[in-house]
């Protein structure tokens, strides 16, 4: 079993990989956050700042559209939005210089980039504060995470009581009085 990967990313990566994996449900998921050290607010970006964000094909995509999200680029009109490279931004108001490195030194980029989108599992382990992003992506389906087994193991008796437990009250409440109260909820809660 794993816990790590939004259900975009398992669809993309068992596929690349020919695996015969299945979600069991979605898990209580922090969302990629906008950071920076220079910045207090989206509207204080400066035009030809550097924007870094993740080079893997899920959280690179992801990160474009919070960037949309945002109003700070536009996609071409027709591009899938989970499968966006940087060659997809139609529109670039600021003139943002986008640089993509792996997902997890997006963090320690803060101190040498202006802004870092940064998933929430790695601003997690970097104790970035939520709170202290100048914005949150507003979360779909596709990017909640995703409790995962071989799809041999979805009928057994740990895979049935693991999808049993997403979706009790019990973990419901001890989710609501834990430090992951904020995160983004599964769309069966």
């Amino acid at each position: 079993a794993n816990l790590f990967q939004h259900g975009n990313y398992l669809k993309k990566f068992t596929a690349d990989n020919k695996l015969d994996l299945t979600s069991l449900g979605q898990t209580p998921t922090l969302g990629l956050g906008i950071y920076s050290k220079k910045y207090k607010s989206i509207k204080d970006i400066k035009d030809g700042s550097t924007v870094s964000i993740a080079n893997d094909g899920s959280n690179l995509a992801r990160s474009l559209g919070v960037l949309q999200q945002q109003g700070l680029v536009k996609l071409k009109g027709e591009v899938d939005a989970t499968k966006a490279t940087v060659d997809d931004i139609a529109f670039n108001p600021k003139n943002l210089k986008i640089k993509t490195i792996d997902a997890a030194q997006l963090a320690r980029s803060l101190d040498t980039v202006d802004v870092a989108l940064v998933p929430g599992n790695y601003s997690w382990a970097a104790k970035l504060d939520p709170s202290s992003a100048l914005a949150l992506e507003k979360q779909d389906d596709g990017v909640i995470e995703v409790f995962v087994v071989r799809t041999q193991d979805v009928d057994s008796d740990f895979g049935k009581a693991v999808k049993k437990l997403l979706v009790s009250q019990k973990f419901k409440d001890a989710i609501a009085k834990s430090e992951f109260k904020d995160f983004g909820k599964p769309t069966t809660w």
